[in-house]
């Protein structure tokens, strides 16, 4: 199960997450559409989000073809282009795929005329803040390699990538990367662990930090990484512990360390984690429970404490966990082990964190041709 890979979108205001984090315009711009990665259908589906109501609806032309075995999609600030990250298999080599986003309906366009290479399985692509540069980490659990993490520079006009630097080494499965919302730290997850690499803000290229990387959880696979929009405060959904790790950050340095009652436990199998804009909740999915949790968030210490289960079905198999960057809506995709998946919708309480569903959810072509959604980004 783990090779499904995980990734988070956290909302546009913090850092937006698919799988990898994405990046925060200095002003909140309204989310306007979700781009989901379908794993099992080797396209990214595309929806409308009504703004009143947080229901969806796919865009003309949705889904749009990408890669083999797309694993993480990733948009830019502005919400003018999409990076998807594509694991592939042997006979079908992955790759990153780039496409351009149509400002007014949502439609993708792909730029280039074939994949990004971007080292063996692409597993996690992750925008910068800025906007300017792109990191994408490969690797595998099954494969005789190490993984590793590359960093692109992103042609502003066009969206197309230049590598810049050299690949650092990770362990075999990196199954997420998120970016400080200050844009100086990037944070990758990898065989239980996270890594923090300094960020050159000129040319986008990665240093470890001394120190790194940290232990999450009790070893085990960690799944999911999100950073409070302070920048204070990380969390690590660890799916095999059951439980998610707290963390202080050290805005100067980068560096990471335990809170106090890390890691708490997280249910059965936690597996993304998405900060509220607000920075007051945590959200996060549990796949084995089909459950969504709500935990607040002490803004002091950083420290989590359940509030509720969504319990509220419509969440089968939840895997990705998407806010919107208002905070009005929460968006899951459904990885399901067997049949096409789809995605949940939820309005959220603003002063509770509580979810209810939008009428319609979930949402989604109950056909092949959108099967099992592994990651999921929001667009301005």
């Amino acid at each position: 199960m783990k090779t499904l890979g995980i990734a988070i979108v956290l909302a546009l205001a913090t850092q937006s997450m698919g799988c990898g984090s994405s990046d925060s315009p200095s002003q909140v711009t309204a989310s306007r559409f979700a781009l989901v990665a379908n794993h099992g259908s080797d396209n990214v589906s595309v929806y409308a989000i009504d703004p009143t109501t947080g229901a969806l609806a796919p865009v003309a032309g949705s889904p749009f073809s990408a890669g083999r075995l797309p694993r993480c999609v990733a948009v830019t600030p502005s919400g003018s282009f999409a990076y998807v990250a594509n694991a592939g298999i042997d006979t079908q080599p992955g790759g990153v795929s780039i496409f351009a986003v149509n400002p007014t309906s949502g439609a993708l366009t792909p730029v280039g005329g074939s994949l990004m290479a971007a080292g063996e399985r692409p597993w996690v692509v992750a925008v910068h803040t800025s906007g300017r540069f792109v990191y994408v980490a490969s690797g595998l659990d099954s494969s005789p390699r190490n993984g590793d993490l590359r960093a692109f520079a992103v042609d502003r006009a066009t969206g197309a990538l230049t590598p810049a630097g050299s690949p650092f080494s990770l362990g075999k499965a990196p199954y997420s990367v998120a970016v400080h919302p200050s844009g100086m730290f990037a944070y990758v997850l990898s065989n239980g662990e996270v890594s923090t690499y300094s960020i050159n803000s000129t040319t986008g290229a990665l240093s470890q930090i001394g120190g790194s990387p940290v232990q999450s959880g009790s070893g085990s696979d960690t799944a999911s990484l999100a950073i409070h929009p302070s920048g204070a405060y990380a969390y690590v959904a660890n799916e095999f512990d059951g439980s998610i790790s707290m963390f202080s950050v050290d805005k100067t340095t980068g560096a990471l360390s335990h809170l106090a009652g890390s890691p708490l436990p997280a249910g059965t199998f936690p597996n993304s984690v998405a900060i509220h804009p607000s920075g007051a909740f945590a959200l996060v999915s549990d796949f084995w429970d089909n459950d969504v949790q709500v935990y607040s968030i002490n803004r002091s210490t950083g420290a989590l404490a359940a509030v509720t289960s969504s319990n509220l079905g419509g969440a089968y198999y939840p895997h990705w966990l998407a806010v919107s960057s208002t905070g009005a809506f929460a968006y899951v995709a459904n990885y399901p082990r067997l049949g096409s998946g789809n995605v949940s919708a939820y309005t959220v309480d603003g002063a509770t964190g509580s979810l209810t569903p939008v009428s319609g959810s979930p949402f989604g072509s109950p056909l092949a041709a959108e099967a099992e959604p592994d990651s999921i980004a929001l667009a301005p």
